[in-house]
């Protein structure tokens, strides 16, 4: 599995012949690019979550709770508040996406759907996403394997949001591993405790 991180909420997930995207944007300053994709996985129907014309061909759209299984790719939504936060699973690793989550407390709901993710994408930027101490409460509570942080300032980008420093000098990751996408199988997870990787835009 490849992860790449597009800026903002926006991701794509590529397992050999499947592309997933993620929260593709739209109006935030930064150019969306656009690729083909088998699936399209909406968190929310904002345009900063739900540029659609992104992705080309004719993939399948997720955009609410439920649970769904296109092409060996396993997704279960559940509601929080305005959104939907997503679990994805593809090759036995499972993958967690929270949308612009602004609460720092998961339901007992959400924690079924959410238990056992190996790779957690972490809203980190405050504003209308949680911040830092919000974000760190949520590791805590998934305990997931790997972070990767998003939602937060980058170059070009209109939203005022915070900047990663502060999440990394909380979590004790001021050199946390950062690389271009994260390529991993199942084996490769960690198991001792959980890690922190910074992906830079595509």
């Amino acid at each position: 599995m490849q992860i790449i991180w597009l800026g903002h909420a926006a991701f794509k997930i590529i397992e050999k012949e499947v592309t997933v995207a993620i929260d593709p944007y739209d109006g935030i300053g930064l150019r969306m690019p656009k690729f083909g994709g088998n699936i399209v996985v909406c968190t929310s129907k904002e345009p900063d979550h739900y540029n659609l014309d992104a992705v080309k061909g004719e993939p399948f759209v997720i955009d609410g709770p439920g649970e769904y299984e296109i092409k060996d790719v396993f997704v279960v939504g559940v509601k929080s508040q305005d959104i939907t936060l997503y679990t994805v699973e593809i090759d036995g690793v499972k993958l967690a996406h929270l949308g612009s989550l602004n609460t720092d407390t998961l339901t007992q709901a959400q924690m079924e759907v959410l238990n056992g993710v190996d790779i957690l994408l972490l809203p980190i930027g405050g504003k209308d996403m949680v911040g830092t101490q919000g974000a760190i409460k949520i590791i805590s509570q998934i305990e997931p394997r790997i972070i990767i942080p998003y939602g937060y300032a980058v170059p070009g980008l209109s939203l005022k949001v915070d900047k990663l420093d502060g999440f990394l000098k909380e979590m004790g990751a001021q050199k946390a591993e950062t690389m271009s996408k994260l390529t991993i199988k199942e084996k490769d997870l960690p198991q001792e405790e959980s890690k922190v990787i910074v992906l830079t835009k595509e």
